[in-house]
Parts: C-alpha cells; structure tokens; sequence
C-alpha cells in the first residue's frame, strides 16, 4: 500500500503498469470500494478475483487514511510518500495497517509526518470555524 499524492499516484501507476503489477488506484473514497460491514480493504479478495501475484494499493486521498483497515493473510507494507495535515492524522495512517495482530511493515519516504504549511492552513480554518460559531 502506497500513500502518495495523485501526481505521485499517477507516476507510479504508469510505471508498475509497464511491469504488469495488479495495480489499485484510489484518488478519492468510494464507498463501493469498501466494504460495508468490516470497513476495510481485504487484498486478498482482491487477489483471488483479479489478480496474480500481490496487488499494489495506490491512495491519494487522505480520507482513505482514516478509520479504514487494510489486510492481507501474507502481510501487508505501508509506505508513506506525503505529509499530513497533523500529527494525529499521521498516527491514524499508521494504524491502518497491523491491526488484528496481522503482519506488517511501515515506512516512509519522507522526512516528517507534518507538513507545517498544511497544518498551519488546518489551524487557520478550524480558527475561523471558531470565529463563526461566536457570531
């Protein structure tokens, strides 16, 4: 599973199709990708449907970062590839794999979680939120 922005998403699906890779994309959270009891995504029916070999997972969007669980039977790598808008939100990602005693691996190709800008635009609008609600 690849946590990635869209252009970073594209990229990659472009090259990992040259090889032949099962490959996921979801740039943004559809409810018929989920599952509507376990919330999660199951690779390995993804597996045994459409694929030979291990499927790829290419996210871009960061809802699907939250309160979803990936699984597999053989493990599953995370690797994140893009900030977050905070420190909560990078804990959450994290949790998204390994849950249930599952095996798992994480990395992360970037060198923080939180990325200042985007945390700083998250605060700002939570700011003016507050300042509404006092109207």
């Amino acid at each position: 599973m690849v946590y990635a922005s869209e252009d970073q998403v594209d990229c990659l699906a472009a090259a990992l199709n040259d090889h032949e890779r099962c490959i996921f994309v979801h740039k943004q959270l559809s409810k018929a990708a989920i599952s509507d009891t376990a919330y999660m995504f199951n690779l390995d029916e993804l597996m045994k449907r459409e694929c030979q070999g291990f499927p790829i997972l290419l996210l871009a969007d960061p809802l699907m970062m939250r309160g979803l669980n990936y699984r597999s039977s053989v493990g599953i790598d995370q690797y994140l590839c893009r900030p977050f808008k905070t420190k909560r939100d990078s804990l959450q990602a994290q949790g998204r794999v390994g849950r249930f005693t599952d095996k798992c691996a994480r990395f992360r190709t970037i060198v923080e979680l939180v990325d200042e800008d985007l945390k700083s635009e998250y605060l700002n609008t939570l700011h003016q939120y507050v300042l509404k609600l006092d109207q």
